[in-house]
């Protein structure tokens, strides 16, 4: 077991875990360790600490599976010792002798949500269409939109009339909501609120977006797909492509398997796509432009 202390708890993290900007909650690691197990049945690991040095006993647990961290808890404390299950299948995928990274968090739970794209985009019915992205939710309500045409928070307004309910996962999950009040060459400002199940809240932004005037916006004449670049790339490259004026395209990204990683609607424009491979494995990828009339597929590789 190698265990690692941040320099005061809660202060952050050590060096060596993956993917630190995934854990929902970094101020509130007190305690990291890695651990290395062969493969096979499930495992029970006891982990003895001297709380009264340490000054509390942790609440929860993470631990790093498959791209992302799953929480456990409420920890149950037997004198300075704890007891929890790791199944070696699920955590290493059937792997031998892979260190499993896991930490302590010294308050009960981590953030409710973690967000990890928000964003604002002018739709073609002339709407303003927010959409953001978590890759974690625990004790989540749900969320608020708030809109304002400056950047002053105290004087924003709620636009959603009901709340839009969490789902309350481990997993990606993708959402939407339209402001269709908007008018043109006027900029909102807009604010995602994310309210816990204490009715507690965070809020995320602001975002912004000008409403542009169509008969201002110029549409491509020809549909295309560029190259990615930097080809090979880690772990970010650029995909720029153009949707003709009356047609609607699928961009796809998938693996040698045929496995999606990406699949996403676009409407008559341009458009630059950055991907951030981070959570996937190197190898070769193709991208894929589908409108009413055209199709392209273009490889790219990812190397870490």
């Amino acid at each position: 077991v190698d265990v690692g202390v941040p320099s005061a708890p809660g202060s952050g993290y050590g060096t060596g875990l993956p993917n630190e900007d995934l854990l929902a909650n970094p101020a509130n690691v007190g305690l990291y360790f890695t651990l290395t197990l062969d493969d096979g049945a499930a495992v029970p690991v006891t982990i003895c600490l001297d709380l009264t040095t340490l000054g509390y006993s942790p609440l929860n647990l993470a631990y790093y599976v498959n791209g992302g961290w799953i929480y456990d808890g409420p920890l149950s404390w037997s004198g300075d010792c704890v007891t929890f299950t790791l199944d070696p299948t699920v955590t290493r995928g059937g792997r031998e002798d892979v260190g499993v990274p896991i930490v302590f968090s010294n308050v009960d739970g981590p953030l409710p949500v973690h967000l990890s794209s928000f964003t604002a985009i002018q739709t073609a019915q002339d709407f303003a269409q927010l959409n953001w992205i978590t890759q974690s939710e625990n004790a989540l309500v749900g969320y608020n939109v708030y809109r304002n045409t400056n950047n002053e928070l105290q004087t924003a307004m709620q636009i959603n009339n009901s709340i839009i309910a969490g789902t309350n996962t481990m997993e990606e999950q993708h959402y939407t909501f339209t402001d269709s009040y908007v008018e043109y060459e006027q900029t909102y400002y807009y604010w995602l609120e994310s309210v816990e199940t204490d009715l507690t809240t965070e809020l995320h932004g602001p975002v912004y977006l000008t409403i542009e005037n169509p008969d201002i916006v110029e549409l491509p004449n020809a549909t295309m797909l560029s190259s990615a670049y930097p080809n090979p790339f880690n772990p970010t490259t650029t995909i720029e492509f153009d949707i003709k004026e009356g047609e609607t395209g699928t961009f796809t990204i998938f693996n040698v398997k045929g496995q999606i990683v990406v699949n996403e609607s676009y409407e008559a424009g341009d458009y630059t796509y950055i991907w951030n491979a981070n959570n996937n494995a190197s190898g070769v990828y193709f991208f894929k432009l589908q409108t009413e009339s055209f199709s392209r597929t273009n490889k790219m590789l990812m190397v870490k």
